[in-house]
């Protein structure tokens, strides 16, 4: 089934039910069902009409109408009455809906792959789904053997399925017209194209995007990942930046929501948290917090000293183990966790596993990290990280490779100036803008030249809004903090208050991990080389979606040159 739930929204009936028939047939593991309402929370796009599309090797492809409650028609007009008695009337019906999908669906293949390929030549058919009653009609223009109906009920839907093609096959040979039977590859191939058509996601942060009308079209290997959802328990989501981890995390919750799991979704950074919870403002069944703050809930009652040092790492989650084990927790259907590099920690786990049914071991979890590049918060390598789950449980891995935030210009910056491997990520192939480089020679020039580049983003219409002022520092230590005016009005993030219309954000690049804007300027830039920094640099770098700005220190000029030059000659 794809999407293998449907949007708790869909209002049909029939439509809920013929989805349950399918996802339910026995011996149909090799068949692909598509469902045209698409991922839920996301645009209708298969041509409009085509409420499945059945693909099934050795037999064909078939596309269905579904309609439910009352069905007759009148003096050339369809007319169709509700569960609830309501009815309106069609001059287009349920017949001719089915054959000009399929049609359009011939066409659209035909037109992709050629009309002399295999995939143009296949066997397509089509038929209406009643299910509410029995439909006994028949005429030029339907066939009784395209009907399933309250007669079919008592037997499998697959049935239904061999009859049409059955008979389609021999309506075909009749007329002289030869079709190809479909292949597992063929319709592997097929479902590659078909899905694109329909699997179109609504950006997590819409606001301005929705306004320009910006979708994201899914990935080959992000269509492998949320068919991983379906298929394993226990999920390892592996990316670099870019790649799409928290784009899936938000889909895989709204999933299980709409199968009635509870699921509890734990993040490391409050802002991504505080990003994440607009998202699920209509999901009761999903929580979502930062882990530290889901153990502050857990603790509220006990009087902890947050001022020490090891608060975090090990006061905090330790006392929370203790009152879990003591005074018990309902645990969650499914655990989420997002930014996962910097939660795979030993003592987190033993909180974690107390969170979810089965635990770590038996529970339904999925991990989205990176576990290799933005491990900022974490002093363990990839392995010993994965030793440590490994040691919890058998999980199944999957890797995002293509980076689709970024154009191609801001990847490969990103990639060189952190001197990351260019393995971390494969480069998007839209140019868009170039990387702006301004060199400063003290704090005053640098806040100069930061106004400068803002006068001239405002001037060609860019909003305060799509502006992110990101440092290595915070706010008190950075040199743009003396220049927050009327002119450019500078908020900062980390203190968790609403952002004042007509200001600019400001964040430090370890509090903004797992966020974006489409412009980016870094500043107070006086190293490039520690190890620290280049960390903070592929972050950093890798949030601005359309423009990126660095303000580098002049004395840096000649080292920014050579980590230049040295990835050239590599």
């Amino acid at each position: 089934m794809i999407p293998d739930v449907y949007d708790k929204n869909l209002r049909s009936q029939g439509e809920k039910e013929v989805f349950e028939l399918f996802k339910n047939a026995p011996k149909s593991d090799d068949w692909v069902v598509l469902h045209s309402l698409g991922i839920s929370r996301h645009v209708k796009r298969l041509y409009g009409e085509i409420d499945f599309v059945v693909l099934v090797p050795n037999l064909g492809i078939f596309c269905l109408e579904v309609k439910s409650g009352g069905v007759k028609r009148e003096n050339g007009l369809w007319i169709f009455t509700n569960r609830h008695g309501k009815s309106f009337k069609k001059k287009v019906g349920p017949f001719e809906q089915a054959r000009d999908g399929m049609f359009s669906l011939m066409k659209s293949v035909e037109s992709r792959f050629g009309k002399y390929d295999r995939l143009g030549n296949l066997l397509f058919g089509c038929g209406v789904m009643f299910t509410d009653i029995e439909f006994k009609e028949s005429g030029p223009d339907m066939e009784q053997w395209q009907v399933y109906d309250l007669r079919s009920k008592n037997k499998p839907v697959t049935e239904y399925i061999k009859r049409l093609y059955e008979n389609t096959k021999k309506l075909l040979e009749e007329k002289g017209i030869s079709r190809i039977l479909p292949k597992k590859k063929d319709i592997e191939k097929l479902v590659s194209f078909l899905r694109k058509d329909f699997d179109i996601i609504v950006p997590m942060w819409h606001r301005e995007q929705m306004a320009e009308n910006e979708i994201i079209r899914l990935t080959e290997e992000q269509y492998a990942c949320l068919d991983g959802m379906q298929f394993n328990k226990q999920v390892l989501f592996e990316g670099g930046a870019g790649t799409g981890k928290t784009m899936l995390a938000v889909e895989s919750a709204r999933r299980s929501e709409l199968k009635n799991q509870r699921v509890l979704f734990l993040c490391y950074n409050s802002l991504l948290a505080d990003k994440l919870k607009q998202s699920f403002t209509d999901q009761c069944m999903v929580t979502v917090s930062t882990f530290h703050g889901y153990l502050r809930t857990i603790c509220k009652r006990d009087h902890l000293d947050e001022k020490h040092p090891d608060f975090f790492n090990r006061i905090l989650p330790e006392k929370a183990f203790e009152n879990i084990v003591e005074y018990g927790l309902e645990p969650y259907d499914k655990l989420i966790l997002d930014e996962g590099q910097d939660l795979i920690r030993e003592n987190y786990l033993d909180v974690l596993d107390l969170l979810i049914k089965g635990g770590l071991k038996e529970g339904e979890w999925q991990i989205f990290c990176d576990l290799k590049y933005q491990s900022i918060y974490s002093d363990q390598s990839r392995d010993e990280m994965l030793h440590l789950l490994q040691n919890r449980a058998q999980f199944a891995s999957f890797r995002l490779t293509k980076n689709c935030r970024n154009t191609r210009y801001i990847a490969e910056h990103a990639l060189i100036l952190s001197q990351a491997d260019k393995d971390a990520y494969k480069v998007s192939e839209v140019e868009g803008l170039p990387v702006d480089y301004y060199f400063f020679d003290d704090e005053n020039d640098m806040c100069y030249k930061v106004m400068n580049a803002w006068k001239k983003l405002r001037d060609e219409g860019i909003s305060p809004d799509s502006l992110t002022i990101l440092s290595p520092g915070r706010w008190g230590n950075s040199a743009i903090s003396k220049v927050s005016g009327p002119s450019l009005k500078i908020h900062d993030l980390t203190i968790r208050l609403p952002k004042p219309d007509g200001s600019v954000g400001f964040c430090t690049i370890h509090s903004y991990k797992g966020l974006e804007n489409k412009y980016i300027f870094i500043v107070d830039l006086d190293d490039l080389e520690s190890a620290r920094i280049r960390e903070l640099l592929y972050v950093g770098m890798t949030r601005a979606k359309l423009g990126l700005y660095l303000f580098i220190k002049s004395d840096l000029k000649e080292t920014w040159s050579e980590i230049f030059l040295r990835r050239v000659l590599r």
